[in-house]
């Protein structure tokens, strides 16, 4: 006979029936033996019990995540009186999310950690000093403790309320990718209309943003790709020069492209010797953007010696600026932001869905090359 909802919150909510398991023993049949604590509860547990992502030490997703099974009770911990709880639908996978489980940012990190920057969900409570998002909102799930769990505590005025026009998938990926390709376009660089902007890694989910984006504020982009797996679908979104920096040099091909000139400006994603040769394809007087490291090595110092270079090459990282400004500043940019989706129907798109008992499988899924949408987790069961 099938336990009651009461009876397996209360054993779960016994703390020697905890649930914490190695995510590649999360298999269908949770009466494995790897997953022997799991047996004296059975299935009906992990039908009803909220799930969190989380690691306890520092390494490769797909050793180190682990997925805890939480009751309801657990998962729905009292809340602060300015804070929410969003029960999530979906979050995505970015490299920014991977980039702490390896153990870059030890040092600002507490363990055990809840994995995931960005999702969509609803909220279903709110502390006693709560007017506004309302119950039932659908809101972006921000500065919460990890998206990678089914349950969001968040402060509720970080709370970004989702416009029905605008889709779960869509939702699910509007904070770290739009929000950086915005912020870049219109605070940092503030270029005028025609101006030629240099985009590598353009075949990445943040150049289909920051494209449309470019598209609509009348900017010209030049991608920079090493394959011709992208060439044609970014020429169909609007970029009017692609080049295949693995066939050809890079510098000759944009002076010749400029007729001599150079570009008004360069977004760099990855660092190393690659970031330094976009960096001399900026007129005098222009702006790099640096923002990622995907080579994994920095770019030399001598990129930044404007006296030198006549180049401004400086960083960009979201985090700096979300912990910089207000947040009523955020979210009116986050608001205005969400304004331009919604009047020119962007959608973003999703390559594949896993389940968020699927974590490992997803994570090794969002890095594989030649994806042409974000991998996403669904929480809904």
């Amino acid at each position: 006979m099938s336990a009651s909802l009461d009876e397996i919150n209360q054993k779960l909510d016994n703390p020697e029936a905890s649930q914490t398991i190695s995510n590649a023993d999360a298999t269908n049949d949770i009466e494995e033996t790897t997953m022997k604590p799991l047996t004296r509860i059975g299935r009906a547990v992990a039908a009803a019990a909220a799930r969190a992502v989380i690691y306890k030490s520092y390494g490769e997703p797909s050793r180190v995540l682990l997925m805890q099974y939480l009751s309801q009770a657990q998962a729905k911990a009292k809340l602060q009186p300015h804070q929410i709880l969003v029960k999530m639908k979906m979050s995505s996978i970015n490299p920014s999310d991977l980039i702490p489980i390896r153990g870059a940012y030890h040092g600002r990190i507490q363990l055990p950690c809840v994995p995931g920057y960005e999702g969509v969900g609803t909220v279903v409570e709110s502390g006693s000093k709560v007017s506004d998002p309302p119950i039932g909102s659908r809101v972006l799930a921000l500065r919460g403790n990890g998206t990678w769990q089914d349950y969001v505590t968040m402060p509720a005025e970080e709370a970004v309320i989702v416009p029905p026009e605008i889709n779960d998938d869509t939702a699910a990926q509007l904070y770290i990718n739009p929000l950086t390709a915005w912020l870049m376009l219109t605070e940092e660089l503030k270029l005028k209309q025609s101006s030629i902007l240099a985009v590598n890694a353009c075949g990445s989910a943040f150049s289909n943003v920051l494209i449309q984006f470019s598209n609509i504020l009348g900017y010209n982009i030049i991608g920079v790709v090493r394959s011709d797996f992208y060439t044609q679908r970014l020429l169909k979104a609007g970029v009017k020069y692609v080049i295949n920096s693995a066939k050809e040099p890079l510098h000759e091909s944009i002076l010749s492209y400029t007729k001599g000139k150079g570009v008004d400006a360069a977004l760099d994603a990855v660092g190393g010797e690659p970031g330094s040769e976009l960096s001399k394809c900026v007129t005098k007087g222009g702006v790099m953007l640096h923002y990622g490291l995907l080579s994994g090595k920095p770019l030399p110092n001598e990129v930044f010696d404007f006296q030198k270079t006549g180049v401004t090459v400086k960083p960009f990282w979201l985090r700096e600026w979300v912990y910089q400004q207000k947040s009523d500043y955020r979210k009116k940019v986050f608001n205005t932001m969400i304004e331009i989706f919604v009047k020119h129907k962007i959608v973003l798109p999703t390559e594949r869905y896993f389940d968020l008992s699927q974590v490992c499988e997803a994570v090794t899924a969002s890095e594989q090359p030649n994806r042409t949408g974000k991998v996403v987790l669904k929480h809904e069961k």
